[in-house]
């Protein structure tokens, strides 16, 4: 059994709560271990579950299928209502603008949408040390705000009903002179047991000796972070936003 965090916990309890009353069959497209169809959706609804992770799709208790979100193994207006959770933002151009098409075409009368509110993309990028190349931790490669949740499907005929933001929290707030300082001096290595996605580099949580330099380096970045802390004023904010949509 997957062990659910309690910000997923928050996040699926909000997005169920935006389930349109007499919803009869729901998808749920790039579900991951399922957990949102699982423990989240009234049983009395007909679920589906699609993910191109096999791994995580084994969880999944409803009937699923190993697919591809470019192309959905159902036909036009198969369900009532698709879902898709923390996944076009890391769709990259072609298959961002294929997955909105998709599942607009299989919805037949509402569409829910969840994705992280107001990245800071730059702000999270991490490098590799074999190619040096930076990139975003969670692979995420689009931000999103109010104005795009509200305009996200109208090139495909639908029409944002409501939308929810999700978690409230606090995130420090600094002006753009300091955020170019932080981007230029806290350039911060990719986590351990993930890989590159520009060449493939897999890091290993390994063992080895601490270099003496190395070590004091990370300590003066450390206490220039606690004085930032200290300093730096906080602005609330949100960890997600959800989109309703309604066919026009």
């Amino acid at each position: 059994m997957i062990e659910l965090s309690k910000k997923d916990a928050i996040r699926f309890n909000a997005a169920s709560q935006m389930i349109p009353s007499g919803v009869q069959t729901m998808l749920d497209v790039g579900c991951g271990t399922g957990d949102f169809l699982n423990h989240f959706v009234d049983k009395s609804v007909k679920t589906f579950a699609v993910d191109q992770d096999l791994k995580g799709l084994m969880h999944a208790h409803a009937p699923k299928s190993l697919a591809y979100i470019g192309a959905l193994p159902f036909s036009d207006n198969a369900v009532d209502l698709v879902t898709c959770m923390e996944v076009i933002e890391h769709l990259p151009h072609g298959l961002y603008e294929m997955a909105l098409l998709e599942i607009s075409r299989v919805a037949k009368k509402y569409i829910l949408i969840t994705v992280p509110y107001k990245q800071d993309l730059k702000l999270m990028l991490v490098q590799c040390p074999f190619c040096f190349s930076r990139y975003n931790h969670y692979l995420h490669i689009r931000s999103f705000d109010e104005e795009k949740i509200s305009q996200l499907l109208g090139k495909q005929d639908w029409v944002c009903q409501s939308t929810m933001l999700i978690n409230e929290k606090f995130d420090y707030h600094l002006p753009t002179p300091f955020v170019h300082f932080y981007r230029l001096i806290f350039i911060k290595e990719m986590p351990f047991e993930t890989k590159c996605p520009i060449c493939g580099y897999e890091k290993r949580a390994l063992l080895k000796p601490i270099n003496p330099q190395t070590h004091a380096s990370k300590s003066f970045i450390k206490s220039l972070k606690s004085l930032l802390v200290k300093i730096v004023p906080k602005k609330k904010s949100y960890s997600w936003i959800a989109g309703l949509y309604v066919r026009n």
